[in-house]
């Protein structure tokens, strides 16, 4: 049905159905008439645009006139009371929930902090020389021992230490095997160290005199000739002085199968190219390609070139032992170790 049909259908049935009295005729057709016009005017708010179909509910099927035009803005409401009272105190109650679970984590990493040092006190206890040490706490390892921190006075040492020979413990301080490493260095190289644990090295006149400077310990030195031959030299007195002796070594009572070719350098401090420190007129240290505790010059020479490169002035060239393989002979190994003996 068209909207204009609907509107006279709807004055029609207003006229019609209205009882009629003679007192309210005329005011129920004014009635009507006002029905109408309300009806009309509703109708032409942008009807043309509305479908038909929208006049009549989904739900009842009853038309529905489109809405009128917005009335006037109600009364503005009072403006919002903001309380920040209530606000800073979920602000405190938050941060006072952070700071507890703060704590807790701070007395948690303090517990932590407590047991690792209570840990470190105890390896630094155990770790005290290579007769102590544990497997576990190998840095690495072969046939022979491994290489391992040890602590004393508060200080770490990273050292070799041999497990196996003659009941094991030993710390080694030297080893050549293979002329792979330069033993030619300054008085600073000899003194703070060179080389690789697990090959050639020196472990540090330094170290030396910090690890044998309270208590008794014994030295040994095993020697290795180019033919495959061994010998050994050991001595239950060793240790190695301070900078201000210039590193003087005190050995004795040897034992052994190479012969005692360390006695003659038993209190001589240390000599190196750039350090001359021995008893004879020239350059012990220099001449002999090497650092030793030279006398004028050597009954024994670890250090010297492997190849046998030197100046003969100075004596035999080359990894020199006197008492066992003599002059001209340079040896293919060597290795220089100490242990606690008290």
């Amino acid at each position: 049905m068209q909207p204009g049909n609907a509107t006279l259908v709807l004055f029609l049935s207003c006229v019609v159905f209205l009882p009629p009295t003679r007192s309210s005729s005329q005011a129920d057709l004014g009635l009507c008439s006002q029905v109408y016009l309300m009806h009309q005017y509703c109708t032409r708010q942008k009807i043309n645009n509305i479908p038909e179909d929208d006049f009549v509910s989904s739900r009842s099927g009853v038309r529905v006139g489109k809405a009128g035009p917005p009335g006037p803005p109600g009364r503005r409401g009072e403006a919002a009371v903001i309380n920040y009272t209530k606000i800073f105190a979920k602000m405190e109650q938050k941060f006072g929930d952070i700071k507890l679970e703060f704590d807790k984590k701070s007395l948690m990493y303090d517990e932590m902090a407590e047991q690792t040092k209570r840990n470190q006190i105890l390896i630094e206890e155990l770790q005290k020389n290579c007769q102590t040490v544990k497997p576990e706490y190998a840095k690495s390892t072969d046939e022979k021992g491994g290489v391992y921190d040890i602590f004393r006075n508060n200080k770490r040492y990273e050292v070799y230490c041999d497990l196996t020979t003659d009941d094991g413990g030993w710390i080694v301080f030297q080893r050549r095997q293979d002329g792979s490493e330069n033993f030619y260095r300054t008085w600073n190289d000899y003194a703070k160290g060179f080389g690789n644990k697990t090959g050639e090295f020196w472990l540090g006149l330094d170290a030396l005199h910090a690890l044998t400077l309270n208590g008794e310990y014994e030295l040994r030195i095993d020697l290795l000739d180019k033919e495959g031959n061994t010998a050994y030299a050991k001595y239950s007195t060793f240790s190695v002085g301070g900078k201000s002796t210039n590193y003087a070594m005190n050995v004795g009572s040897y034992s052994g199968s190479a012969g005692d070719s360390m006695a003659y350098h038993n209190g001589m401090p240390f000599s190196t190219r750039d350090q001359d420190n021995d008893k004879w007129s020239l350059h012990c240290g220099d001449f002999t390609r090497g650092g030793w505790w030279f006398k004028s010059c050597m009954h024994s020479h670890l250090n010297g070139n492997y190849n046998g490169e030197g100046d003969s002035r100075a004596g035999p060239a080359g990894l020199y032992w006197h008492h066992w393989k003599g002059s001209g002979h340079s040896l293919g190994g060597t290795e220089m170790m100490f242990r606690k003996s008290d």
